[in-house]
């Protein structure tokens, strides 16, 4: 429970960073694998009704393979976790009696569980993730041992010494090192609630366990966001040849031109620089525009208002280095790109309305523009 808090604080107290894309959150599909501490909390004989001092605390090292997908943009996955403990049979030893032997310590035990892992930051650049997961699974002890006997204590069949179901809840934080690369840390404590298949007679005392991993996970088929297409405007018709005139077959000119009229604008809160998911969006438009319009360069300026200090043109300048720095991610050529900053420049609200902020002046235009041929002045 102290690791689960802990990760609990680390989720709250998380800050997303500016330094590097979360791309990675993006993938269709996650892998992964981890090692980590699997802790039984419960009575040392299921068949005892009483816990009290027949209760024990044991640990085995466990292996888990995960594998997720997004079910609802980038902040809510479904998530299927395999498990295996126990390969350390010593701690099933103190469960032995004359009659019975508690599987649960004693035999290999695995565990499977679909779960939905919700996080907090969408749309974040940070590369750090923090997650909150639930779901609801069932742990199996010795599920591969075929018995015949009638089910009663020592015998091995499906009962409270093989099966019971699970309630997880548990919080993590995954780190991306790249668009297909991450390592995570979680913790999470399971209350196993019922047993899978209760036939034998008398009370049975379902037992908890918790559940302490790190590992790691690969982003599969990375995919685009959806944007919207902002089509060329049509070419101006041909001029119509004069009737006198003895008809010539030639190929419709093509004009080697820039087509693009406008380009997105996107919009910054107070004192920031960082290009939202919204932003994004918009900016993920621009460049599918561009790359239809090879002949197309942009200019990207910053802007800044009064209500953010002093340092106005470093705040506009950073602003466009943002935008910048995304279409040269996005595969836009650099000798297609300018970098401006005009600091406050010229105002797009009403009197009176500086004085709260204006986010009409923390804006950053992309401004199409006709590329200068090779070699010209």
């Amino acid at each position: 429970m102290k690791v689960l808090l802990a990760l609990l604080g680390a989720l709250l107290l998380s800050t997303p960073l500016h330094a590097q894309s979360n791309q990675f959150r993006d993938s269709r599909a996650h892998l992964g694998i981890a090692g980590g501490l699997f802790t039984y909390y419960g009575p040392v004989d299921l068949n005892l009704p009483d816990q009290g001092a027949n209760s024990i605390t044991a640990h085995d090292p466990a292996v888990v393979l995960l594998g997720s997908f997004p079910i609802v943009s980038d902040q809510w996955y479904f998530r299927m976790m395999l498990g295996m403990t126990n390969f350390d049979r010593d701690d099933g030893q103190v469960a032995r009696t004359d009659l019975n032997q508690n599987a649960f310590l004693g035999e290999p035990l695995y565990w499977f569980e679909p779960e939905v892992v919700y996080t907090p930051l969408p749309g974040s650049t940070s590369p750090i993730m923090p997650y909150l997961f639930t779901g609801f699974g069932a742990l199996l002890a010795d599920p591969f041992t075929a018995e015949t006997r009638i089910n009663q204590p020592d015998a091995g069949t499906p009962g409270p010494e093989r099966s019971v179901f699970a309630f997880p809840i548990g919080a993590g934080v995954d780190f991306a090192f790249s668009r297909y690369f991450s390592f995570f840390v979680e913790g999470s404590y399971r209350f196993n609630f019922n047993y899978a298949l209760n036939n034998e007679n008398g009370g049975r005392n379902p037992h908890n366990t918790s559940l302490v991993l790190a590992g790691l996970r690969f982003g599969l088929d990375r995919k685009d966001r959806e944007v919207q297409y902002i089509p060329p405007p049509p070419l101006p018709p041909v001029s119509v040849i004069p009737p006198y005139q003895p008809p010539i077959a030639r190929p419709t000119p093509i004009r080697e031109e820039c087509t693009l009229i406008e380009l997105n604008t996107i919009y910054f809160a107070l004192n920031s620089t960082t290009v939202d998911a919204e932003a994004r969006a918009l900016l993920n438009a621009n460049v599918q525009a561009l790359r239809f319009n090879p002949l197309c360069c942009v200019d990207v300026i910053g802007y800044t208002d009064r209500s953010e200090g002093t340092d106005a043109l470093r705040v506009s300048r950073a602003r466009a280095q943002s935008v910048y720095d995304f279409y040269i991610d996005a595969g836009i050529e650099r000798d297609r790109i300018s970098l401006g900053a005009v600091g406050r420049g010229l105002a797009t609200c009403g009197k009176g309305k500086d004085a709260d902020g204006c986010i009409g002046n923390r804006r950053v235009e992309s401004l199409p523009r006709m590329c200068r041929p090779a070699g010209s002045l």
